[in-house]
């Protein structure tokens, strides 16, 4: 078994690893967590075509809610009749 991993995946240390008897994997890479860690993640190709899609930045444009909308919406949905009605009997048949 050899490792196929040889960048750091935590701080200095390569804690992360995967381990091979043949060699299988044409592209192994150390990149950033999606997840909240201090861990980095590791990925591996075994075929080379494969490409990484570039990450993609998007500022998007958000309206800030404030009390007084708030409390609009809450004057509107109090007028509002919200009739549930039953159909389904929920009583137990044994």
């Amino acid at each position: 078994m050899s490792p196929i991993v040889h960048q750091p995946t935590r701080g200095a240390s390569v804690l992360d690893r995967i381990y091979v008897s043949q060699p299988r994997y044409s592209v192994v890479r150390v990149v950033s967590s999606t997840a909240k860690s201090d861990h980095k993640a590791v990925v591996a190709y075994a075929d080379s075509n494969q490409c990484t899609i570039p990450k993609l930045k998007f500022k998007g444009t958000y309206r800030p809610t404030s009390p007084d909308q708030h409390a609009q919406f809450l004057r509107y949905i109090s007028t509002i009749d919200i009739n549930i009605s039953q159909t389904t009997d929920y009583t137990v048949k044994v």
